[in-house]
């Protein structure tokens, strides 16, 4: 869960630069008369829209780096966050306007910004039109900052996504394009349009490369029937999938990175406005580009599915229905032809064209049936629910099966950290209530037939399995107050986990997390152990939540319109801005008024663990240049350990925070607004009463009705001025209880602090201040150590009368059992311990060579005392290594002679009247009698040879007794004989 460490930073509050980024523009800055009367007429259409059309998303902040677009007024505008607050740190007074205004041909209400991965391209969508721009490099958006900039800029479709034509609601980057040029768009109506844009040919901005029908896919049978989306002029028709069709958001499963499953980043999730989703697998553009482990993955996932259809091939007790069979044959030959490809391009990013032997647009999955273990369905989907967004966590990759039989190119271990082997669906309502789903069975590419089946009855063992989604947990994120008829929550996707996102509604952002359970499910998942997983599982869900946590709480305030309607502000879809100058940094936007937070930014770690780190939309353009060498790693390394070695006694230096973050009090803008009265006036002046304004003032109804209309002018003002001074005045209050309660805790903090240390001696006994603070610490952790020894004490006895009625007594022969095997095992290992020393004594003889002599009778002495000594079980041990030893040598002796006497029985001739030849090509036949006979014989020999050689043995046993050891010699005298004599 990211820490907030500011809210609202000062260089984004008024008066400063940044704040005048958001601002609404003023008449200076519009540039004329015409101008002025052109976003006069824009705002005004912008309020009968807000009365009369449908809600809509409003992503109008889009950021690149620390670069941020933004739709104000009807101006296109950019801004370098980064620029901006060093120049209010710096107090470097700039002149002109610190923000660039971008000159687009649109002329309806911006909705939606969306840049693209690599960020040249900028999609502009307004409520019905979609407009592509280039974008310049950042170093030209500065040049002759404050200046307007005309953007080059296609209209995207423009017999297409017109006015008369449904609203577009999604338009998406694919992730796999190549170079980011793939653009995907889907309208209301349910119409998929994919566009491969190229700028040297206008005809791709013009005329998509696909475009589908998904009304029509949902009914379609085979490849030949008909899924294009209908022309301009051409009737529609009616069709009863109008209504719960009705699109509302789209995203795809994933985002390119390594460790994601193969399908995620080529499957288009896409949510209805009624609670349907559906899904379409593989989606993708006539050159795509995947990532390294993509191919590999999908190789092993289908070749896997094929060698499990032939294997049921040959059971017929568990038959796989025909329609399935089917689809592991589709993902073979797809699979098949991509491999057989040679790419183009470098090694590192190496672009593929889409497999042929298929249809480019694959079958619509859906609708996802929602399964839920609660009792009343009531509680998670309300019949007046609609969805507004929908988001997907991809399943990680498993590089273990990825890795079989193959060296691993990749680090395992990174992609094997953490995460779940499911997708997680999450959907949230326009009541702010996010539906937290679990794919249980994973999507997969899936293609119609390419013949329509013939009309037969339905059999269970032909029919598509159904796809089923389990709702795992329901999360509201808005209180029912908020709620509004123009509410749309939309989803942000976190930079560093892809198990977090925030969610951006009408009453602020809310941070989620999954990371709390994520892991726990995944080790359920792999735990091989079945019995009670049901139990288990249930529990966990039952118990199981994710981490919520308010980052921007501020209720929307209804301001009065022109016409006396109150007309509610929304806050526009939050975008992260991750830059070395500005920090992690939340933003988002409502009245022109920015609202920002610093969030805590997470280990480098962390990334690698969520395998973010391949996303280049993600990616700052100066963190994709900035790569670290070895060496500055391995000192980062030891940087970071010494760190962790200090971090205890670091934390106990931090002093205690008693501060509490709260929203900030944002004044509201009326407070420096311009009054309009001078425009009213100037307005008058150009018309028959321009004599009347310069004179005295009579009565008359001219000069009535110039009275009633100033009136109603500056009552509106002062109206508002009126509540906004009441705001300010409750915020004004409120701060002074928050000061008291602050002085408070901070009071009963030092208090708590003094007892526990021993300084507030006030009406205590005085034989404690002969005792100095840090002793009477120290007696106290005594007395509750000592507290903690007598409990675990009470715990041992009570659990020493506890176990006994619970377990099973010993029987006399199992008692007998064990003792035996306690004494064998201490006689065995008694007996190491003396060859051990043997052996070490035996190293010491050799070292010593013939200085030793003497001591041959003493050493023969002690080895016999020691063999006394020796256990009796490690005696029979030794006696039967040594029987082993023995009777492998006779083995082999054995053989060995038998060898030899084959060899001299061929080289003497063999049997007589025979060659070798004849020898060689028909061996003779020896009976069963014979053969049975010889080896009788042959073992009598062996049983002789073994009793030779114990009888050998024990004669040598006995001859070493029987050694005398003489006295040790005389200087002068002669030796006969040596040291000793043999009797």
């Amino acid at each position: 869960m990211p820490n907030m460490i500011n809210s609202s930073p000062s260089w984004l509050s008024r008066p400063s630069p940044g704040f005048n980024v958001f601002a609404k523009a003023t008449p200076s800055t519009l540039g004329g008369r015409e101008q002025r009367k052109k976003k006069e007429s824009i705002s005004s259409s912008t309020l009968v829209k807000r009365e009369g059309t449908k809600p809509g998303p409003r992503r109008v902040l889009a950021n690149r780096g620390a670069e941020v677009f933004m739709a104000v007024d009807g101006q296109l505008r950019w801004a370098d966050l980064s620029d901006a607050k060093d120049a209010w740190e710096n107090q470097e007074k700039r002149e002109g306007l610190p923000y660039r205004v971008l000159k687009v041909p649109v002329s309806e209400e911006i909705r939606q910004l969306v840049v693209s991965p690599t960020g040249e391209f900028l999609a502009i969508l307004t409520s019905h039109t979609v407009h592509v721009s280039l974008l310049p490099d950042p170093l030209e958006l500065q040049f002759k900052m404050g200046g307007p900039l005309k953007l080059k800029t296609f209209t995207l479709g423009p017999t297409m996504h017109i006015l008369s034509q449904s609203p577009v609601m999604s338009a998406l980057w694919h992730p796999l394009g190549v170079d980011g040029t793939c653009l995907l768009t889907i309208t209301s109506d349910a119409i998929l349009r994919i566009w491969e844009l190229d700028t040297e040919n206008k005809w791709s901005f013009d005329s998509p490369a696909m475009g589908v029908d998904l009304k029509k896919l949902g009914n379609a049978q085979s490849y030949g029937d008909e899924m294009s989306a209908a022309i301009l002029g051409k009737n529609k028709g009616f069709s009863p999938d109008s209504f719960e069709m009705e699109v509302a958001s789209a995203c795809f499963g994933g985002k390119g990175a390594e460790d994601e499953n193969g399908w995620a980043s080529m499957t288009l999730w896409i949510g209805m406005r009624e609670g349907d989703v559906y899904a379409l697998c593989p989606v993708l553009p006539s050159k795509w580009q995947p990532p390294s482990t993509l191919i590999p993955s999908l190789s092993v996932s289908i070749v896997t599915n094929s060698v499990s259809t032939s294997l049921s091939v040959e059971d017929p007790q568990e038959p796989i229905p025909e329609k399935v069979k089917q689809v592991h044959e589709d993902q073979f030959a797809w699979i098949s032809e991509i491999d057989e490809q040679e790419p183009s391009g470098e090694p590192e990013a190496e672009v593929f064209a889409r497999p042929s032997c298929l249809n480019a647009i694959p079958m619509l999955q859906g609708p996802f049936l929602i399964e839920s273990s609660l009792d009343d369905e009531n509680d998670y989907w309300g019949p007046d629910d609609l969805v507004t967004d929908i988001y997907v966590t991809a399943a990680k990759i498993d590089p273990e099966e990825l890795m079989i039989g193959e060296d691993p190119e990749w680090d395992v271990d990174e992609f094997s950290r953490g995460g779940l082997s499911i997708a997680i669906v999450s959907i949230v309502t326009d009541d702010g209530k996010v539906h937290v789903c679990l794919d249980m069975e994973g999507v997969e590419g899936r293609w119609l037939p390419k013949k329509q089946p013939k009309r037969r009855k339905h059999h269970k063992s032909s029919a598509h399995p159904p796809l089923n989604l389990f709702l795992f947990e329901t999360i509201y994120t808005m209180l029912p107050q908020d709620n509004h008829e123009l509410s749309w929550p939309l989803f942000t996707p976190d930079r560093f986990s892809r198990y977090s996102f925030f969610v951006t509604h009408q009453g602020g952002v809310t941070f989620l997390s999954f990371l709390s359970w994520a892991e726990r499910l995944e080790s359920e998942f792999q735990n091989i152990h079945q019995n009670g997983v049901t139990f288990r599982l249930n529990v966990f869900i039952k118990g199981a939540s994710s981490v919520r946590k308010i980052i921007i709480d501020k209720t929307p305030r209804a301001k009065a319109n022109d016409s006396g309607e109150r007309v509610n502000h929304h806050f526009t879809a939050s975008v992260l801005i991750e830059d070395p100058n500005v920090g992690y940094l939340l933003l988002t936007e409502s009245e022109n008024h920015p609202y920002a937070v610093n969030l805590d930014t997470p280990h480098r770690n962390v990334e690698k663990k969520v395998g973010n780190k391949g996303n280049a939309e993600e990616a700052s353009p100066e963190e994709s240049l900035l790569e670290e060498s070895p060496a500055e790693e391995e000192e980062e390394e030891e940087e970071e350990e010494e760190e962790g070695k200090d971090f205890e006694s670091h934390r106990a230096l931090q002093p205690i925070s008693q501060a509490i973050l709260r929203p900030p009090y944002c004044p509201p803008p009326e407070f420096w607004a311009q009054t309009t009265l001078p425009a009213f006036l100037a307005e008058n002046s150009y018309t028959r009463n321009k004599r009347m304004m310069k004179e005295e003032i009579r009565l008359s109804m001219v000069t009535l009705d110039l009275m009633t209309q100033a009136h109603s002018l500056l009552s509106h003002e002062t109206n508002e001025l009126g509540f906004a001074a009441s705001s300010l005045f409750r915020q004004c209050s409120r701060l002074q209880d928050e000061f008291r309660n602050q002085v408070r805790r901070a009071h009963e903090a030092a208090t708590h602090i003094e007892s526990i240390i021993g300084t507030d001696l006030s009406g205590g006994d005085i034989r404690e201040m002969a005792f100095p603070a840090e002793g009477r610490v120290h007696a106290r952790l005594d007395a509750l150590a000592e507290r903690q020894a007598k409990a675990k004490s009470r715990y041992e006895a009570l659990r020493r009368r506890v176990l006994p009625r619970y377990q099973t007594p010993l029987t006399d022969s199992e008692r007998a059992w064990m003792a035996e095997l306690a004494q064998v095992e201490s006689e065995v290992v008694r007996g190491a311990s003396l060859a051990h020393s043997d052996d070490n004594d035996a190293e010491e003889e050799e070292e010593e060579g013939d200085d030793g002599a003497n001591d041959l009778a003493p050493a023969s002495s002690a080895a016999e005392k020691e063999e006394s000594a020796a256990p009796k079980a490690w005696r029979r041990l030794e006696e039967a290594r040594a029987h082993y030893t023995a009777l492998i040598a006779e083995a082999h002796s054995s053989a060995a002679a038998a060898a030899a006497a084959l060899e001299e029985a061929k080289g003497e001739g063999g049997v007589p009247g025979t060659s070798k030849t004849t020898t060689t090509t028909n061996p003779i036949h020896v009976p069963a009698e014979v053969r049975r006979a010889r080896v009788a014989q042959v073992m009598q020999m062996l049983e002789r040879e073994a009793a030779l050689v114990d009888a050998t043995k024990g004669r040598l046993e006995r001859l070493s007794l029987s050694v005398v050891v003489a006295p040790p010699p005389v200087a002068g005298d002669e030796v006969e004989g040596g040291w000793g004599e043999v009797e």
